[in-house]
Order: structure tokens, then sequence, then C-alpha cells
């Protein structure tokens, strides 16, 4: 393939290549708030300003369709007859999902388009805030400083810029849901599972994180997310029945409506596997095996973080994970990808490390356009792979520092340690048979 040159004068690669270029020099060499905040800045604004200049008619293609939804039901129709009017395409996700749009219905396509883009960069500026103190133990100003650098860096990232910026999805709700509620496992518990239950209400693929919240002794919680659950989809079904039974009783189960599974974009581990095996119960096999091994390994890898007060790698392992399982994962659907590189606070000293994560951010920056074809979405389901089973795992992690012995404070935060399994079970022998020889946990420097 040629290198494709022209898409250096592209508008769509100027934000990224400005801050690949620009921005991260100038932050490696003053590296103060000031310089964090432009980044911070430079990012969101790309954000808000390309949804500006979505193309009419369709603007953001995904919010059109969730607004239009909601109107066709305002309107006394049927929310999943709504089709758009250039690509056909119609609402895909729970009756829920798209009442809660029904607030945008009377704006005019391109307020709406903005007023969507700047609650998104406000939410993925919060949830860098919620990684970098609930996640990476982070306090004062080096939180402050992380979160601006962050917010910037992460906004031109593939998945986080097709989400805001170019399709407007509903993705940041869900992520800002997850990490919010697992930010209070140790200090709120009477809110854990709250956020999960609405996030897996809206779109089931966050419901492994009801599993992992089961797994690591969290029972309370993860009852009360089936709960929430349960509440908000009934919720669905008192505002519109007839919609509800139509989609739980057959719109699920029609994976056309969402695409094809070996389309060059689906980064599933089905789509890696159909790329090389063709439709038929082998490939079926081939993913039901891989997805289970996958899931067991996740989850006890998970455990084991949590055990170990690292909350970063326990959400970044069940997050890809669940991109993995899920029958079909769309690059924007890869905010867990994204967060994989907060791995750097591991040791920032290493320049090995500094430039390995660079480079991944590079990659899921991909300004020159070559995250649409087959093989970089194949690459992503891999790294996604590696990161379920290597992720390093570092004690205390979300505890933040530890004090000298005989200072008299103790940790930024109190997280009480997980309950370890008085008995191990089937799924704990055969995660343990899995696991053996690919631990790699570490203990901070």
């Amino acid at each position: 393939m040629p290198f494709p040159f022209e898409r250096l004068a592209d508008p769509d690669s100027i934000p990224g290549l400005y801050l690949a270029a620009v921005c991260l020099p100038l932050w490696w060499v003053l590296r103060t708030r000031r310089m964090a905040w432009v980044i911070a800045a430079a990012g969101a604004g790309a954000c808000v300003a390309q949804a500006w200049a979505a193309p009419p008619p369709s603007g953001l293609i995904d919010l059109g369709i969730y607004v239009g939804a909601a109107r066709a039901w305002l309107e006394g129709g049927s929310m999943y007859d709504f089709a758009d009017p250039v690509y056909g395409l119609g609402s895909t996700y729970p009756p829920i999902a798209s009442a809660v749009f029904s607030v945008l219905v009377p704006l005019s396509d391109q307020v709406r388009d903005v007023v969507w883009a700047l609650l998104n960069v406000a939410m993925l500026g919060v949830i860098c805030r919620l990684v970098a103190t609930r996640l990476l133990g982070m306090s004062g100003q080096r939180a402050q400083t992380w979160t601006l650098v962050a917010m910037g860096l992460a906004a031109v990232t593939v998945p986080i810029w097709i989400s805001i910026a170019y399709q407007g999805q509903i993705n940041v709700v869900l992520w800002i849901l997850v990490i919010a509620d697992i930010g209070t496992i140790g200090r709120r518990p009477r809110w854990t599972g709250v956020g999960i239950g609405i996030a897996t209400a809206l779109k089931l693929v966050p419901g492994l994180f009801i599993v992992w919240l089961l797994v690591i002794g969290e029972r309370r919680g993860a009852m009360r997310a089936v709960a929430v659950t349960v509440a908000v989809t009934g919720l669905g079904w008192l505002l519109d029945p007839s919609d509800s039974w139509r989609y739980w009783t057959d719109l699920l189960w029609d994976s056309r409506r969402v695409g094809e599974v070996t389309d060059v974009e689906n980064n599933s581990l089905l789509a890696a596997i159909g790329r090389g095996v063709g439709p038929g119960s082998v490939r079926t096999a081939l993913w039901l095996g891989g997805a289970a091994v996958i899931v067991v390994v996740a989850l006890g890898r998970a455990r084991r973080a949590a055990v170990r007060h690292d909350l970063f790698a326990a959400t970044v392992i069940v997050g890809c994970a669940s991109g993995l399982v899920s029958p079909i994962s769309w690059t924007h659907h890869l905010g867990f990808l994204v967060l994989a590189l907060g791995a750097i606070t591991i040791d920032p000293s290493r320049r090995r490390t500094v430039v390995l994560l660079v480079l991944a951010w590079v990659a899921l920056l991909d300004p020159l356009g070559f995250g649409t074809d087959a093989s970089t979405s194949t690459l992503r389901a891999l790294a996604m792979i590696a990161i379920v089973t290597f992720l390093p795992i570092v004690e205390g992690r979300s505890l933040g520092s530890t004090p000298a012995p005989g200072s008299g404070t103790g940790p930024l935060v109190d997280l009480p340690p997980v309950r370890e399994a008085r008995k191990p079970g089937a799924l704990s022998a055969m995660r343990n048979v899995i696991l053996k020889g690919v631990a790699f946990d570490r203990k901070p420097r």
C-alpha cells in the first residue's frame, strides 16, 4: 500500500498531527500546568470544532439516528421504524437508550451536534480525573496535570475521536458510568453497581463488569447492578411496551442490523477468526472456545488486580475482554484500549516504557487513516488479547504512594482487601490452569 501523503493535507488529520508534532515536544521540554491546559484545550477544541463542521444532512450520523428514533417515538410511531435518510441505518439499542435522547429533539441539527460534543468532552475530562484519582491513586497537582494531558491526548485517538466528533456515539456515557462505579469500591459501597447497571441496561456489553463484581466478592454490588439493569430496562417497557417487546424478542437477535461480523472495522475476536475461517460450526466453536478462555483469564487476572489494590489494571482487563468477546466491536467501542495507555504510570522514568506507550498512542491516533482496514482491526484485537493476558498488575497502585514507615500517615485511600474464596471452585481451577506461567504481576519500584 503506498504511503497516503495526501492525508497530510486532510483536515481530519490536523488535530492529531498538531498534538503529536507541536504539543508533545513542548510538553516534554516545559512540563508546566499551562502547557497541560494547552494540550487539553487543543484536543477538546478539535472535537467540538469537528462536530460543528460535521457535513449535512447527516451531521453526527449515530446521534442523528438516536434523536430521529426518539422523535418517531414522541410522534406516536415506532423508534425502530426510523431510518437515516442518507445511510438507511436505524437504532440498534434498547428502547430506554433512544428515549433518553428525547431531550435533544427540539434542537437544530448543528446545535444538537455541538451540545452533544461539549457534553462528551466534559465527561471525558471527568473520566480522566476519575482514572487519575480513583484508579491510579494520584492526588494534588500531579492528578490535575495528568488529567489535563490525558484528556487532550485521548480526545484525538481513533476510538474517542469517532465517538465524539464523527458519529456522536454514547460510548463516553458508558465509560463514565463504569469507571465512576468502579471508583466507589471501598469508598462508597452503597453506590457500587449502580453505574454498571445503568450502562448494561443501555448496552449489554458492560455486563461483564457485573460478573467481575461477583468474582471479587462484591456480591451486594453485583446484585445491585443486576437490580438496576432490570429496573432501567423495566422503565423502557413502561415507556414503550410495544417497541420493548419487539426489541427483546426479535431485533436483539438480528445481527444484520448491527453490521457484518467480518466488516473491516470490526475489532472483535469473532471478526479476527472470521477473516480466516468461513461461517459454520468450526468458526462458532473456535469463537466460543476462545471467548471462554478470554473471559476466564480476564476475570482471574482482574480479580487478582482487585485483591492487590490495582483497580486500574482490573478495569482495563475486563473492559478489553468485553470488547473481544462481543460479536461486533467497532473501533469507537475501544475506549478501554485507550485507557490502557495509562500504564505509563508504572514507571514513567524508564525511557523504553515511555517510547512504547507513545508509539501505542500514535497507533491509536492513526492520523493517516490506516485504521479502516482488516489488518489494523485484527492488530487491535491482538493488542487487547495481549492486554488481557500480560498487562502488569502493580500492587497498591490505586492506593497511591505508600508513606515512609513511622510517618504517621496512611495511604491516600484505604481500600479494604477483596475477600479470597475459601475453596477453589471449578472456575478457579480452570483459571489457575490457564494462568499458569502467565502471571506478570509487579510491585511498584
